[in-house]
């Protein structure tokens, strides 16, 4: 007789949330859907009594939810999640530096942003993975983000860094801007793809239609507990009878 049993790792699940100023945007705000898939992620993993670590950001970390394990953490990490409000510049790889500079135990990252970050995405991934973390992406982004409406002559502001460009938005704009916006998510994808990490696009998709949080998290969930892997089956010499 030979016993098998499934060993799991005791693995933590980091939410690194972007509270940039970029997403105060939309209709909710970005920040507050990635508030509901961060109140969703947290809530399956405490109750699996896993650890469950809060690290918004915007230039910098900021107001941590240090790792917490169990249900009755559950209150503790709804309230820290409301009270975040948007504000400041986005660096994800500041961020990142910072977050792994804490020396983490390796585990599930889900970074849940609209990486619209000047500085790219590229390196403070490479940099999670490097570290033996796994990160999940969940890129946030207002519907008005991806099919603006043409209008006529406006004058755009930076809601970060407050730079002013005057514009036209035309047809033949929004057709221009929808090109670069594709290009760019399809970059972000094309990279989660290559790596074999997760990538969702919450708040609506290229081809028009919507994307509801709460279709995007039922669907990642279906997967499996967020913060667990479990290894292949490995035996054991408990006893053996003739």
């Amino acid at each position: 007789m030979l016993r098998l049993f499934v060993a799991e790792d005791d693995l933590s699940l980091y939410l690194l949330i972007d509270g940039s100023a970029s997403m105060a945007l939309g209709s909710p705000r970005k920040l507050d859907v990635a508030k509901r898939l961060a109140a969703g992620l947290g809530y399956v993993g405490l109750s699996g009594s896993e650890r469950v670590a809060v690290m918004p950001f915007a230039s910098r970390l900021t107001q941590p939810f240090p790792p917490a394990r169990g249900a009755r953490r559950i209150g503790a990490l709804l309230r820290h999640l409301e009270a975040l409000e948007p504000s400041g510049a986005t660096d994800l790889g500041t961020a990142v530096d910072q977050f792994l500079a804490r020396s983490p135990k390796p585990g599930l990252v889900v970074v849940i942003s609209d990486f619209l970050d000047p500085k790219g995405f590229t390196r403070p991934l490479d940099r999670l993975i490097g570290e033996r973390h796994e990160p999940a992406l969940f890129q946030v982004l207002d519907r008005e983000e991806l099919d603006p409406t043409p209008g006529g002559d406006l004058e755009l502001v930076d809601s970060e860094t407050g730079a002013k460009v005057a514009v036209s938005l035309d047809a033949r704009a929004v057709r221009a801007y929808r090109a670069r916006l594709d290009a760019f998510v399809g970059e972000l994808r094309a990279y989660a793809r290559k790596r074999g990490i997760h990538h969702a696009l919450v708040g609506g998709d290229l081809s028009g239609g919507d994307r509801a949080f709460e279709d995007v998290l039922i669907e990642y969930l279906s997967r499996g507990s967020p913060g667990r892997s479990p290894r292949a089956s490995t035996p054991s010499n408990d006893g053996a009878a003739g």
